[in-house]
């Protein structure tokens, strides 16, 4: 009976490992913000309590040999598609047909992956705990349910800690995901019989799985990394004098003897270039270091949250090491600024996860308290942010109205003035802010310009 206990830690493990899974997959298409994870959450949430539901209603009407025939079916579906519905390539063929099909909205897009991958599987596989309860009617109800959810609850904890901690830190996120489905094979192969093929085919498709996710193919596709919070990949011109870095499927950097962002040349012409003393320069955001580059004067602190940022920036897109007077703290942006008192003359914030996306925490009034709490007196705070350049959605708006009220007196640039979406600089230097203004009594605009 130790198996059977096994399943239930297994279907707990499967469950919360599927859905961290899926969430990070999307991520780099649709965001993290709050409003996509209730999606994704509520994808898990409802099938399971109709799946717990649905057998419960039915298993009393079930043979012990039809119990088993009923997991090995259920098991071997959710192996199907979870070989689909965690597959790196299926993900983006998926936002590729969505773009094609003129679906843009992030939260739709969620739900119909969601809808179509994960809904069924998950009805599925809740269906375990109701199932494997038949086969302990010897024990006490109340006893054979606490256990039962015990062990669920238990392969829960184990799949969010694992998966997230240890597995696509160590492993990347497409083998992590290939575990899953093995253990989904394994599952399938305990309540099967030798002669029966079923488990063979879930094994030749996790198989093949993993075949599609060796590293590789993901190097042939230009994947150098995939980490909890980013999939990085780096492309190179035919003649090999341009190689860009994409973070989540965005350009993030470029280096390149002939071309700029940008808005990394707007920053170094008129922030890094221009003074006559070596600067203490903090850039939160680190991309592929190219900000300032070339510049052996100033001195960089970089912050990231993703570590490997630096090893992947010096073998793939600079092919040297970082120069000397730059530093790399790999850490939240938040973290590092209230574990460090430092203060700078220059801070850069460019903090995007992808083309238009910024983490929530990042784009608030407190985390805006925290950079201006680190800069010195006569310094400047620089602001990348894409948003529409005359303010046409409500994004744009109170992204805006933010950074004017966390800044008093910030002034914008919008680099790309006539697009859609621009890259809109935003400058505040808190040295010189004056409050008076002019009225019938006290009017001088003459004699303040002498």
């Amino acid at each position: 009976m130790h198996f059977l206990w096994g399943i239930i830690l297994a279907e707990g493990f499967t469950i919360l490992a599927i859905e961290v899974s899926i969430m990070r997959l999307l991520m780099p298409y649709v965001g993290s913000g709050i409003e996509v994870t209730s999606i994704l959450i509520t994808a898990i949430l409802l099938p399971m309590a109709y799946g717990y539901d649905y057998a419960g209603k039915h298993v009393h009407n079930m043979s012990l040999e039809h119990v088993r025939k009923k997991l090995q079916t259920n098991f071997f579906i959710a192996t199907v598609f979870m070989v689909f519905a965690l597959s790196y390539h299926v993900v983006d063929a998926f936002y590729l047909l969505m773009s094609y099909l003129n679906i843009h909205n992030h939260l739709i897009i969620t739900s119909l992956y969601a809808s179509i991958f994960v809904a069924y599987p998950i009805f599925l596989l809740a269906q375990t705990l109701p199932l494997i309860s038949s086969y302990f009617k010897e024990m006490a109800v109340q006893a054979i349910t606490g256990r039962l959810l015990f062990l669920s609850t238990l392969g829960s904890f184990l799949g969010a800690v694992l998966t997230s901690l240890v597995l696509m830190n160590w492993l990347g996120v497409s083998w992590s995901c290939w575990i899953i489905t093995l253990v989904l094979v394994i599952m399938l192969s305990m309540v099967s019989k030798r002669d029966e093929f079923m488990q063979y085919y879930a094994l030749a498709l996790s198989l093949l799985f993993a075949f599609m996710s060796r590293d590789s193919l993901m190097h042939q596709l230009g994947i150098v990394a995939q980490t909890p919070y980013s999939f990085i990949s780096v492309s190179i011109s035919p003649d090999g004098e341009d190689r860009m870095l994409q973070i989540n499927h965005s350009a993030s950097s470029i280096a390149s003897k002939h071309h700029q962002f940008k808005y990394v040349q707007y920053i170094e012409n008129h922030f890094l270039h221009k003074n006559h003393h070596s600067l203490d320069v903090l850039v939160l955001g680190a991309g592929g270091f190219s900000i300032g580059s070339e510049d052996l004067t100033n001195r960089y602190q970089f912050v990231d949250i993703e570590s490997k940022l630096q090893a992947i920036a010096q073998q793939y897109l600079l092919k040297r090491p970082l120069n000397p007077n730059v530093t790399f703290t790999p850490k939240p942006a938040v973290n590092f600024l209230r574990d460090t008192d430092i203060q700078y003359d220059l801070i850069i914030v460019d903090m995007y996860s992808n083309g238009h996306t910024i983490p929530a925490q990042l784009v608030t009034l407190e985390f805006y308290d925290l950079v201006k709490s680190h800069l010195k007196e006569t310094g400047t705070v620089v602001l990348n942010t894409i948003i529409s350049p005359t303010l046409q959605d409500t994004y744009s708006r109170r992204m805006d109205n933010t950074l004017r009220t966390a800044f008093p007196f910030v002034y914008s640039v919008a680099l790309h003035p006539t697009s859609d979406t621009s890259n809109m600089i935003y400058v505040y230097q808190p040295q010189g802010i004056d409050h008076a203004v002019y009225t019938r009594e006290k009017a001088a605009p003459s004699i303040d310009k002498l």
